[in-house]
């Protein structure tokens, strides 16, 4: 069963092209990485996914509802009243909203008690007691201290946010999970937790991370998101690089025989040139030499065919990955103070 298909799918960002015409489809518990260099669009992607931000153009088709879908982003754009607490809690959707409902009517100085009636017959229909210590028992497995439960979301530091978020998708059970970036802010402890929490986890995720040995624990293949393409690569990222490294072998042999045969071509339409201007000096009248050149005429403009079908048809040569070699000798660090700092201040996500 799919998840999502997304088919000819193509974005610009401030005039520059992201990808075109692209395609790209997950099935139930699949576990997809996103993968691809920095401004290749991956969190664009996402976000057309999620049907945050338009494609120019393609069409996507999602098979499990808005409700069922659970999201771990970079940057979160949250109330700033709301506190972790009800922050996790809200991932119960309907119940959270008859809790909150039940909240509103005791802060009014003459409650409406048939109204209060209903409702709280509703909340006790979902097990709405059940709310706050599933809520306590995510945040505690997510290791997010109760000191901060009550404080407002958009005062936790980047990991902290991120805990929450995992506590709140705890809490929801989403069929599929969409992450962008998920170990980013995360101490070595809880991305180990993550790792494990995912590979129990019996829905589909496709996620973004650029964390080698995260993508190798928890990917069942790589998406590879290049202008013109979103390829899959079955693995996690070591099966992907060796993956890479024999599609990069075989580029490089067939280009090879490409150049070869290329210039063997060239060789060959060279000599039947400079024969063809021989042969018209010397063939005049003679019957015989008009009929042999008009052969090789034949022969010739086969040639040219040949070569013009291999140049449409040229194999790329393949580019090795880019790489950047530092050599630091400390002979060269003569000063006496390498670094001067004074009145540093820094802040975050304030």
């Amino acid at each position: 069963m799919f998840i999502l298909k997304g088919k000819g799918l193509s974005k610009e960002w401030n005039g520059k092209t992201l990808f075109r015409n692209i395609d790209i489809a997950f099935r139930k518990g699949e576990h997809l990485a996103l993968f691809g260099r920095n401004g290749a669009g991956k969190t664009t992607l996402l976000n057309g996914l999620l049907g945050k931000v338009p494609f120019d153009a393609g069409t996507v088709e999602r098979f499990v509802p808005a409700d069922h879908w659970g999201i771990l982003e970079q940057d979160p754009d949250y109330s700033l009243s709301i506190t972790v607490m009800a922050f996790v809690q809200s991932a119960a959707g309907k119940v959270f909203e008859l809790k909150r409902q039940m909240e509103a009517l005791h802060m009014q100085s003459e409650m409406d008690m048939e109204k209060y009636t209903d409702i709280y017959s509703a909340f006790l229909d979902h097990d709405g007691y059940q709310l706050e210590p599933e809520a306590e028992n995510a945040l505690h497995q997510v290791k997010l201290p109760s000191s901060v439960w009550d404080q407002p979301y958009d005062q936790l530091s980047g990991g902290q946010k991120t805990r929450a978020q995992l506590a709140r998708l705890i809490l929801q059970k989403p069929e599929c999970i969409i992450m962008d970036e998920p170990t980013n802010h995360l101490d070595k402890g809880t991305i180990e937790w993550l790792e494990e929490w995912l590979v129990h986890y019996s829905g589909a995720v496709l996620f973004v991370s650029h964390d080698r040995y995260f993508l190798d624990r928890t990917a069942d293949a790589i998406l590879e998101l290049s202008p013109d393409s979103c390829k899959r690569y079955e693995g996690g990222y070591t099966a992907y690089r060796n993956q890479k490294e024999v599609e990069r072998r075989t580029q490089e042999m067939l280009y090879q025989k490409q150049q070869k045969r290329k210039e063997a071509l060239l060789n060959t339409i060279r000599n039947y040139q400079q024969w063809f201007q021989q042969a018209h000096k010397a063939a005049g009248q003679n019957d015989f030499a008009r009929s042999k050149a008009k052969k090789n005429v034949s022969r010739f403009k086969a040639k040219e065919k040949e070569l013009e079908r291999l140049e449409k048809n040229q194999v790329k040569k393949p580019q090795a990955d880019q790489k950047v070699n530092v050599r630091l000798d400390d002979a060269y660090f003569s000063a006496r103070r390498l670094v001067r700092i004074e009145q540093l201040s820094f802040a975050y996500g304030r």
